[in-house]
């Protein structure tokens, strides 16, 4: 005999209960039917709610880590937010302007010399020597 393929839905759903294996519990206390099961993972899909307490307990503690991980990452950022002197930002933030325009201004006069130069080369050169 050859063997049948199996309907794409249907090979997701075998995943998504390797994924749950308490679900295989459940049918086997006769709580739930495999065909219930199915209808309602088809109808909720994989990421409701109501799959989480199905989950091997190693799988939601890794998640309960990231979160965890996450909330402790964000308070650090607004401690560090709270405790900020905010004058100072402002003061570093005005020091940070005033080197960027002088940085605009060095690049212009740079650029005014090359176009100048071509015409009076005396005029923008401050060490201009005349061959004798």
């Amino acid at each position: 005999m050859s063997k049948k393929t199996l309907h794409p839905s249907i090979q997701k759903f075998k995943q998504f209960v390797k994924k749950h294996p308490k679900l295989v519990a459940e049918v086997k206390k006769e709580n739930k039917t495999w065909q219930e099961l199915y209808e309602e993972w088809y109808l909720l899909g994989e990421d409701d709610e109501v799959w989480k307490q199905y989950r091997n307990d190693g799988e939601t503690k890794e998640e309960e880590k990231d979160v965890k991980g996450k909330t402790d990452f964000m308070n650090t950022i607004l401690t560090a937010v709270k405790g900020m002197d905010y004058t100072q930002v402002q003061q570093h933030i005005s020091n940070f302007g005033d080197a960027i325009s002088n940085i605009q201004q060095l690049i212009g006069q740079f650029q005014g010399t090359k176009g100048a130069s071509n015409s009076n080369p005396q005029q923008n050169q401050p060490f201009f020597f005349n061959k004798d």
